[in-house]
């Protein structure tokens, strides 16, 4: 039963997630908090995934697997990397900007979005995720 109720969480955090990015919905919650949008739109994201995370630690705990070394160290090694590009993708994005804090301190207007086709983005929309 947890795991059901943990997939329609998971399921209605990624609905609001997409409604509230709706162009629709930004441009309006945009014009109603104008610089305010972007920060108001992550605080309710991580409110909202706090509830989906808590469900995630009622599942019982217990080991599903073992990776023996060496295979324990590639693994490692591949999660250095991913966490290293990870943190190179948020700084090219912008952190503060991302956040929405950059808009709040340098009255930036709702509607500025400096995306640029370079680095990651040449590969893929979301590199930090």
């Amino acid at each position: 039963m947890s795991a059901i109720l943990i997939l329609a969480a998971v399921i209605a955090y990624g609905i609001l997630h997409s409604v509230l990015a709706s162009v629709k919905l930004k441009n309006t919650l945009g014009n109603l908090l104008g610089r305010w949008y972007r920060l108001f739109f992550n605080a309710v994201g991580v409110v909202t995934l706090l509830p989906v995370l808590a469900l995630a630690g009622t599942l019982p705990n217990q080991t599903l697997y073992v990776v023996p070394s060496p295979w324990r160290w590639g693994l490692l090694a591949v999660q250095g990397v991913a966490a290293v590009l990870a943190a190179l993708a948020f700084i090219q994005t912008d952190i503060w900007h991302f956040l929405g804090v950059r808009q709040i301190l340098q009255n930036v207007p709702p509607d500025y979005t400096p995306f640029k086709e370079v680095g990651f983005y040449r590969r893929v929309r979301h590199p930090a995720y």
